[in-house]
């Protein structure tokens, strides 16, 4: 095994530009022995930081598996402020992963806060994030509204990812009928509008993919 050393990481977690790559690259995380140094730098990230720093210490922070009183409230922070949408979705996924360790009730508050928030990327994370705990319609109605509100296939691919990397937590809130009714909302998408032909290859694997997710859930 080889990895960076503790002076390595903190010098490369002072450099910006060099920890952005680092944190998306890095094959060493958990083995390296460095968990203090990342916690530590984690944790010295406030509101106050700059978003970029913020993304980094959140997207880190979910990484690595690390939960903190500290994190959560810097991501609730966030959630509430005028940041960026990006930003905010890296949070979001933050709440996602770490649905059972937030809790139920505030889990949910926090995610019934944005289910109707003006940008589509951030109400459809919230709706899936409520889905993971509830098979409740209306998340289900909102989610198809949201696709079928947007001329491109991008939000679609956001809404796979989410459900398919959780396919045994979905499993429970998700049904091959409303899998479908995403399929059939995705196929009505007129590229032609949207100027993606070179996405062709790619949007026949998205359909694949959702056909492999109700194959999944019948069994």
């Amino acid at each position: 095994m080889s990895g960076k050393s503790s002076a390595e990481v903190l010098r490369v977690m002072r450099n910006k530009p060099e920890r952005k790559v680092f944190i998306n690259s890095y094959k060493y995380f958990k083995k390296d022995k460095n968990d203090n140094v990342y916690y530590s730098f984690i944790e010295s990230v406030s509101i106050n930081d700059d978003s970029e720093t913020i993304e980094d210490a959140v997207y880190l922070s979910d990484t690595l598996g690390y939960y903190s009183v500290g994190i959560l409230k810097l991501v609730k922070l966030v959630l509430k402020s005028k940041r960026n949408f990006f930003l905010k979705l890296t949070c979001l996924d933050f709440i996602h992963s770490n649905y059972l360790k937030i809790g139920k009730t505030e889990y949910s508050d926090i995610n019934e806060s944005l289910r109707t928030n003006k940008n589509l990327f951030i109400k459809l994370q919230a709706n899936v994030n409520l889905l993971l705990n509830s098979s409740n319609e209306k998340y289900r109605k909102s989610i198809l509204t949201i696709l079928s509100s947007s001329e491109y296939p991008n939000i679609f691919y956001r809404f796979l990812n989410m459900v398919d990397s959780n396919i045994p937590q979905y499993s429970k809130t998700v049904d091959v009928d409303f899998l479908k009714s995403v399929e059939k909302e995705f196929k009505c998408l007129d590229f032609s509008k949207s100027n993606i032909v070179e996405y062709s290859t790619i949007n026949q694997k998205l359909i694949n993919d959702l056909q492999s997710f109700e194959r999944t859930i019948k069994h």
